[in-house]
Order: C-alpha cells, then structure tokens, then sequence
C-alpha cells in the first residue's frame, strides 16, 4: 500500500469530500487508519430509519422478531461505531407501520437495558437531537433514551394536534422529555420547543421553566402560542439567552408538504426586558408580529421578521397599515439594530410589498445589513426608495433586494435603474455586497464619475427584462463605479459568464500590473 494512506490528514480530507455513504463506507473498509478516518464522517448524522444499521453490530441473528443475542464483540463494535454519531435525528417516519414503530422501540429499550451499567458508552459524543413531527407518543418515548448529558442542543418539532387530539399520554410523555432534559444536559446551549397549535399544557410548562431557568441556554426557540408571560418572564430571566425564535409557523423544509398554520391566536404579553438578547426572529401573522415586538424590551442587533397570512382557520390579510405599524415597532423599540432582514410570504389577496412601506426603518441610522424579500410577489422599489436610504445609512455594507417574481413587470410598477448605483457609489462607502433581482437596464445610462473604492460583490438575477446584450452594459457601468467590483450571475448564460470571464481577467491583470510596478520601484531603490 502507497505510503499516502497512512497520512490521517490526507485520508480526513478524502472523506470528506466523498458524495455518497457508499463511497466513504468503502474507503472505510480499506485499512484501519482509513476506518478511523472515514467511520467518523460516515456515522456522524443518523435519522431514526438509519439506527437500524446500528442495531444489526449489536445484535445477533437481526430481522428476527424473536428476542436476538448479543456478544461481548458486538457491543463493543456497536459502542465503537455509535461513538462517532453526533446529530440524531427521529423523523417519526409516517409511512412506517405501527410494527415498524415498535420494532425500533423494542430494539432501542434493549439495548439501552444492556448498557445501562455503562452509560457513558451510550451514544456518548452525542450533541445534536432532533426530534421532528413524530406521528405517535411512542416516538417520543424511544427518543427520551437518547438524552444524554452530552447533548448541546434539543430540538423538538412536535406535530400540530387539534383538541381532539390532545391526550394525557402526550402531555405526559413531552413533560418527561423536559424533565429529563433539565436533569440529564448540564451543557445546553439551544432549545427547540415548535409545532405547536395550542399553549402548553400546565404539566408540560411546569417543566419548561426549570428547564429554562436551570441550564440557561444561549438560543430559545419557541412557537407563539408557547409564549405566554409565564413562560415569557423565565426567558427574561435568563442572563444567557441571546438569541430568541418565535414562530406561528416552522420554516417549511425542502422535502417537507406545504402546510398552513394551524395554531390559535397567543394571549397578549406584557413588555419585559431581555437584557442579553442580541438576535431575534418572529415569524407569524401581522398582528402575532406586533405583538411580540412591543412585548421585547432588548439592545438588539440583528432582527428577522417573516410576515405570513395564510392560516386553516384563521387566515389575516396583509395590508399596508401592518407594514407600516411593524416598521413603525422597529424603528421606535430597536433603534440601534445592525442587521434587519425582512420576508414577505404573501397571498395573492394581500398587499404587495413595496420599498416605501418601511420608510420609518430609516430612523435606525445604525443599519450595515439590509435584507427585504417578498416570497411568490413582486417587491417594488425605486431610485426615490434607494436615495432616500442612502440618506440614511452611510454604513450600510450589505443591501439585498429580492423577490420571486419570475421577472413579470405590473403596468406602472417602479423599478430600479442605473441611478440607484450612483447614490449608493456616492453614500455608502462601506458597501461590499449587492443582492438584486433585477432591475432596469433599458433606461439611457448616466455618466458616473470614475472613482476607485473597496471591493463589491454584485450578485444579479438576470430576468425576461434583462436580456443577454445587456451584461455588457452592465458590466462597464458598474466597474466605472467599483473598479474592482466582482460580478455573479444568477442564471446560466453564454453571455453573462463571458463578461464575468472578462471582468475577473481585468481584475487580475490590474493586480498584476500592480505587483510588477511594486517590483520595479523596490528595485530601482536598491
């Protein structure tokens, strides 16, 4: 064997770089040093369906559904192979049977029996649990034996029972999965309680506050409905807690169904000061958002809102007056934010979001990170909007302006054009990074003064409106403005890849003229 497979750094990065378990499974069986390189990469995130593979190293004669043996050997392989698993997901897989369900469990009580005199060898690097839309209170249960004092974060998306639905053994199950966490994970940094439709039942939030004044942790993320002023007042108690999620509904996931919210409205809270929080995220219906922003009192410097209307039951129209009311909020409660980002997952019936609506967000002068995104609508904004802006935030470094329009253009609506990139050039000399959908090329170009300035990465969707033949265009306005501007398209295009191709050999031919003119005057001093 060639001397390269006994250089552990070598073999990590191969791993590592492998796309398939197949492969890095494979490069694990070659030798023993590329099994202690390979085996942690390969087993450090499992998902219920996948403990199946941990489960045969332990038992014998495994697909039985009789009682299968264990030996000294397989244990030890099995604490082996399970030392290496970090992330523990428990999806509470839909499809599977209510055998399937309780074959895992069976199998996951056994082997917890059988190392229970040794429970610092159970799963013990574990930091990360994830417990996701599991679809019956057995799921929860198999889940209560992974944690483990290792664990950092707790995650615990529970599925959105109706009332019907609510039973004591859920109550009681999800109470003693809080109350095992507050006993058993002294090193707790994040906590996940989402999903939910109603409040907590009282057993669940008598667990929840020990659990949060207990082992402090520095992230808290919560559904809307869960954060009532009971609960409301532990977190404003928590020296630790620095960033706070809540949320009427979870982000939905790539490979997950589009659901509408379920949840019933929050009781109003009262306004309590969090004296550490730096981050916080709301995402909800209008009247949920305004509600939590006037209840935190907090030096925050990065704020998240993502304002939805749809709803099963109870489904809220945006109008502009919540625009206004939310910006208002902002402006008046968190005038010292650093970084705002603002998302708007609209229906069709509700009021589309434009630039102009959030103009009292200028009275936050300390602004270096804006992002505003509208979600299935046009995001309307002009060169008034961008001036006005400017105006206003001198230390703006990053500015993305986004939407999902797919490039259609409404009689009437206002875009951006090449003036937007001269007030920006001129006031904002902090600038490093552009995100834009599109904007208006077609409009005769101004000539800007040829100044250099710090590099900016301009990131441009191109849209129906902003065909090929403009990349050019594009190109030579904003270098005259930014010399050293680097330019990502966000499509596949012959002609936008050709003028990044010339962009970056300008950029690259300007440095290396730089260096031979360094070269050349430390030379004729010598």
């Amino acid at each position: 064997m060639h001397r390269i497979w006994g250089i552990r750094e070598v073999i990590r990065t191969i791993a590592t770089h492998l796309d398939s378990d197949t492969s890095i499974s494979h490069l694990a069986q070659v030798s023993r040093i590329c099994f202690e390189c390979a085996a942690p990469v390969l087993w450090n995130e499992l998902e219920d369906g996948d403990l199946e593979n941990a489960f045969r190293l332990l038992f014998v004669n495994w697909g039985q559904h009789a009682t299968s043996l264990t030996t000294p050997s397989s244990c030890k392989r099995f604490i082996e192979y399970t030392s290496h698993i970090h992330y523990l997901r428990f999806k509470g897989n839909h499809n599977w049977t209510a055998d399937s369900h309780s074959y895992l469990a069976a199998r996951i009580q056994v082997a917890a029996g059988l190392l229970s005199d040794k429970k610092k060898s159970w799963f013990p690097h574990l930091r990360q649990l994830h417990i996701a839309d599991p679809s019956r209170a057995e799921g929860l249960v198999s889940a209560l034996h992974f944690v483990v004092p290792s664990l950092t974060e707790l995650h615990l998306k529970l599925p959105y029972p109706d009332k019907q639905h609510v039973s004591h053994t859920w109550n009681l199950v999800v109470a003693t999965l809080l109350h095992r966490a507050c006993k058993n994970l002294p090193g707790l940094r994040a906590l996940s309680l989402t999903g939910l439709a109603l409040s907590l039942h009282q057993d669940c939030q008598a667990r929840l506050i020990p659990l949060l004044s207990e082992r402090q942790p520095c992230s808290l993320r919560l559904s809307i409905v869960t954060f009532n002023n009971s609960i409301a007042e532990a977190a404003s108690k928590m020296p630790s807690l620095q960033r706070l999620s809540l949320e009427e509904r979870d982000e939905i996931e790539a490979d997950s169904p589009v659901e509408l919210s379920k949840c019933s409205r929050a009781a109003p809270l009262v306004s309590r000061r969090f004296s550490a929080l730096k981050e916080l995220l709301v995402r909800g219906r209008p009247t949920a958002v305004e509600s939590v922003l006037r209840s935190i009192d907090a030096s925050l410097d990065h704020l998240e809102i993502v304002l939805l209307s749809d709803h099963e039951e109870d489904p809220e129209q945006v109008t502009e007056q919540h625009y206004l009311n939310i910006a208002n909020l902002v402006a008046e409660r968190f005038p010292h934010l650093t970084n705002f980002t603002f998302r708007a997952e609209l229906a069709a019936e509700d009021t589309h979001l434009k630039f102009s609506y959030l103009k009292p967000l200028r009275r936050c002068s300390d602004i270096t990170r804006l992002d505003v995104s509208s979600k299935h609508y046009d995001l309307e904004i002009d060169d008034e909007d961008i001036h006005a802006l400017t105006q206003s935030w001198h230390s703006l470094q990053h500015l993305s302006l986004t939407d999902e329009s797919n490039g259609d253009v409404h009689p009437g609506m206002k875009r951006l054009s090449w003036r937007s990139f001269v007030s920006l050039r001129e006031h904002c000399p902090n600038l490093v990074g552009i995100t834009l959908s599109s904007f208006d090329a077609s409009q005769p170009l101004p000539f800007p003064l040829v100044s250099s300035g710090p590099p900016l990465s301009l990131s441009i969707l191109v849209s129906p409106y902003l065909p090929d033949h403009f990349a050019y265009k594009v190109a030579l306005f904003l270098s005259s403005l930014w010399p050293e501007i680097s330019i990502q398209c966000g499509v596949k295009s012959k002609e936008w890849n050709m003028m990044k191709f010339l962009n970056d050999f300008t950029i690259d031919r300007s440095d290396w003229i730089r260096l031979k003119e360094e070269k050349q005057a430390s030379l004729s001093n010598l």
